[in-house]
């Protein structure tokens, strides 16, 4: 698992854009760490 900004950068996109992904339901591999921070896998 990595971090949003890592996942961002690895895509070449934007964090807002991963966000923004997620929230309209397009992203769906993020999953929440012990201390609530997002990871993608």
């Amino acid at each position: 698992m990595m971090g949003t900004g890592k996942a961002a950068k690895r895509l070449g996109v934007l964090v807002k854009t991963l966000q923004r992904w997620e929230r309209e339901g397009g992203l769906i591999l993020v999953a929440r760490t012990v201390a609530r921070h997002k990871s993608a896998s």
